[in-house]
């Protein structure tokens, strides 16, 4: 079963995996350090049962967890009431916002999603909106076919990656991107494709061992990605974002 412990779990793998580092975060300090900005679900009230439920838009006051109304819904087609006068648009309207409700934690073939709305076809997510195929993902919105991912909006098929914006094609074992494609354990790149191990880039394709578009070698370039990797972790976030 899906809960807090099982997505850290998922988070610490990412995080190892990238960085090469124990994870010394919490999820909530995750969520502060790399998801700032992010479209997420937030927490709000079921209107009929007062429980806890998540959200990523509001637009009325009214909410009701998806699924709610199955218990007035006898013949699953849905509760019809009977008719009433409706002279002008304020008995329309005033109609409509008696039944119109936003609908949280929206799901279609999702399993074990938790505090997550507008899931398809995915699994075992946390704090995701508009997830399509997805599993053990944190902080996500508008993610396609991606695995181990914390904090990516518009960022596809990726797998362990942190903090992605606008990318797509295959993107592993990375983190800051931002419009790139087919990444590689590379950090802080901006419009790159085809780039293994390449660093604080941009507008470059098919390059390896770069750094602020510089090519170094690999024995030059390890130990620079260290210091990265130490300046990363005491300090990005939203004040010290670097990219985006």
């Amino acid at each position: 079963m899906m809960d807090k412990k099982k997505a850290k779990q998922f988070a610490d793998f990412a995080f190892k995996d990238i960085f090469n580092r124990e994870n010394p975060f919490s999820l909530d300090e995750m969520e502060e350090r790399f998801a700032f900005g992010l479209i997420l679900p937030k927490k709000e009230k079921d209107s009929l049962t007062g429980n806890d439920v998540w959200l990523t838009r509001k637009t009325t006051d009214k909410v009701m967890q998806w699924g709610g109304w199955d218990k007035q819904d006898k013949n699953g087609t849905g509760t019809v009431r009977e008719g009433a006068g409706i002279k002008n648009m304020d008995d329309l309207i005033g109609s409509w916002n008696k039944i119109m409700y936003n609908l949280a934690g929206r799901s279609a073939n999702a399993i074990d999603c938790i505090e997550s709305d507008s899931v398809y076809d995915s699994n075992e997510l946390y704090r995701c909106s508009k997830a399509v195929k997805s599993q053990k993902c944190l902080f996500c919105n508008d993610i396609v076919n991606d695995r181990y991912c914390i904090a990516l909006t518009y960022a596809w098929n990726s797998t362990s990656v942190i903090r992605a914006v606008d990318s797509r094609a295959p993107l592993s074992q990375s983190f800051a991107l931002n419009w790139c494609g087919r990444v590689s354990r590379s950090m802080y790149l901006s419009n790159c494709m085809d780039m293994y191990e390449c660093m604080f880039c941009a507008n470059l394709r098919g390059k390896r061992y770069c750094i602020a578009n510089m090519q170094f070698t690999k024995e030059e370039y390890m130990p620079i990605k260290e210091m990265v990797i130490d300046w990363t972790i005491d300090n990005f976030g939203p004040k010290k974002s670097v990219l985006f």
